[in-house]
């Protein structure tokens, strides 16, 4: 912004979304957050601001990217740190969200790692066969059912976690100018990311810097897996101790089976998030006055002392994560693609791949390196230029190609669920695309939030729909509905039945030799068979010398 006509370049400011240092340089460039430059002041009666940044964002620091004093930044957003003056409330808000995380986690270890001898479910059996309560309330196919939405459920799950660890950086990753009520949509997946420093607000209570998050980043997996072993090992002695000499080798194996089914998915899950953490450590932003930043944590510089230091943890954490948890995944899987259908085998590593086609087994490690693509990948790609965007459109098209030709999927609501999946993020993207690389398109905010949040609430309903548990109350009462149509087709089964005994057939030309064999005077038992005439047969005129 000029200014004004004829003015020295003093009096040329930055305009909103644009910052510069203020130096003789005067190097003005776009701001990695939006809304984060509200550009410069003239001001009447004192000097020229050259750049200004927003409430909570400090004004010294670059880029407008750092935050002031209690704020945390969080997705680009420097938010208002909830208890601001009180370390102590603080301090509790942070181990309630820490709780809120590692409980669940903990207690579905715990279910994970229960195991039944065989007398259990020969017991259930019996108390089936004697008609207890749970009997009479839903029956054994019911029952089967169930079991089935569940193992459908976590599947079902996996895709769509996918999906929104995938849309959930479409904000941070490239720069567009998404519409507010997208933004807004895209805020409530947040915790999608997995970033419990970012999210948490652990700047409140202590400051911390980008090195410090990578560590403990790149340290989770191992402390993860250090609890599960700890968990396994005293559930094992526990399950010794309680169930004796019963606790079968069999038992064991199932034991050790559920706890490693259990660590391969919480790896899924983390994946994208910790491989994307490896990948910022080498994403470093343009010159800015003679230095490059970290684009994650404009505070720190790239290519110094601190950065060359810590340079070993970065290329451990790429080679261990980013590259190896693929390789391990896709290790497992083809070592063993002959025999996926051994019990062995599908008890351990079933879950892998029984949600497709035999010969997609590997679909969840190609799965894996889509999230890596377009989570960490891509944001080392020309990085926030349209450029990047239309690299990131093609990649979409061509994953999204790739899926409706494999068809990796059993067919059901999982498919149709990974087909909506991928082609709303293509479509998100494009829109993207255009918000990006045409003009006036900021007219049509409207329009751009509409289509947005519709094409992505529309999968996020389908899948919610297919995974709530009110689909259980539906199964159980369709259940009941089924078992009472059984029931009552099988009395007019036997009613019919009887009906044919005794009239002596269907056709014609049964009832009339019937009515023949009547009037001639015939006793009852040498018309109607022996079996049926035995049974409680309720006649008119029937008398107890057995004629009618």
């Amino acid at each position: 912004d000029c200014g004004k006509k004829d003015g020295t370049w003093d009096d040329v400011i930055a305009k909103k979304e644009w910052w510069t240092s203020g130096t003789r340089k005067d190097t003005f460039l776009k701001c990695p957050y939006r809304n984060a430059c509200i550009g410069g002041d003239f001001g009447p009666n004192i000097s020229t601001i050259k750049s200004r940044c927003a409430l909570g964002y400090n004004q010294t620091g670059t880029f407008c990217a750092v935050c002031a004093k209690h704020y945390y930044l969080s997705s680009g957003l420097c938010l208002k740190c909830p208890a601001a003056g009180d370390p102590e409330t603080g301090a509790f808000l942070v181990f309630l969200y820490y709780a809120a995380f590692f409980v669940p986690l903990f207690l579905m270890l715990l279910n994970q790692m229960r195991v039944k001898t065989t007398e259990h479910y020969w017991m259930a059996m019996r108390d089936e066969a004697a008609h207890k309560k749970r009997k009479k309330k839903m029956d054994r196919k019911t029952v089967k059912k169930i079991r089935l939405f569940v193992g459908f459920v976590k599947t079902t799950l996996k895709t769509f976690v996918t999906y929104l660890q995938i849309l959930s950086v479409t904000n941070t990753a490239f720069r567009i100018d998404w519409p507010p009520g997208f933004l807004n949509f895209l805020s409530v997946l947040i915790p999608i990311q997995f970033d419990l420093f970012a999210i948490s607000g652990m700047a409140c209570i202590r400051p911390y810097s980008f090195y410090d998050s990578h560590q403990f980043t790149m340290a989770a997996p191992i402390v993860l897996a250090f609890l599960i072993f700890v968990t396994y090992q005293i559930g094992l002695r526990c399950h010794k101790r309680h169930y004796g000499e019963h606790f079968t080798k069999g038992m064991g194996t199932s034991y050790g089976n559920h706890v490693i089914q259990f660590a391969m998915w919480v790896t899924i899950i983390l994946y994208p998030t910790i491989s994307s953490r490896a990948i910022q450590y080498f994403n470093c932003s343009e010159d800015i006055d003679g230095r490059h930043y970290l684009v994650s944590d404009y505070s720190e510089a790239c290519y110094d002392e601190k950065w060359e230091a810590n340079l070993v943890f970065g290329v451990l954490g790429v080679l261990a994560y980013p590259l190896g948890i693929p390789a391990f995944f896709g290790w497992s899987l083809w070592s063993r693609r002959h025999r996926l259908d051994e019990t062995d085998v599908a008890h351990r590593y079933g879950f892998l791949y029984e949600m497709y086609r035999r010969e997609n087994y590997w679909w969840d490690v190609y799965e894996m390196l889509q999230k890596l693509f377009l989570t960490g990948v891509i944001v080392l790609i020309f990085p926030k230029s349209e450029l990047q965007v239309v690299i990131a459109v093609l990649a979409d098209l061509c994953f999204l190609m790739n899926l409706l030709i494999q068809k990796p999927h059993v067919a059901g609501p999982t498919r149709n669920l990974a087909m909506m999946g991928n082609m709303a993020i293509t479509m998100t993207m494009y829109c993207g695309l255009v918000l990006t690389s045409v003009k006036g398109t900021e007219e049509h905010q409207l329009l751009f939030d509409f289509v947005l949040v519709l094409m992505n609430g529309t999968v996020a309903a389908y899948a919610g729909y297919h995974v709530l548990p009110c689909r259980i109350c539906h199964i159980m009462s369709k259940g009941k509905r089924e078992a009472e149509a059984e029931r009552k087709a099988a009395e007019a089964e036997e009613a019919h039945a009887k009906r044919k005994s005794i009239v002596g057939g269907e056709s014609e030309t049964e009832r009339t030799a019937f009515v023949a064999n009547v009037i001639s005077g015939k006793r009852l038992t040498e018309i109607v068979p022996a079996s049926s005439a035995h049974e409680d047969v309720s006649l008119p005129g029937k008398h107890d010398d057995g004629f009618v």
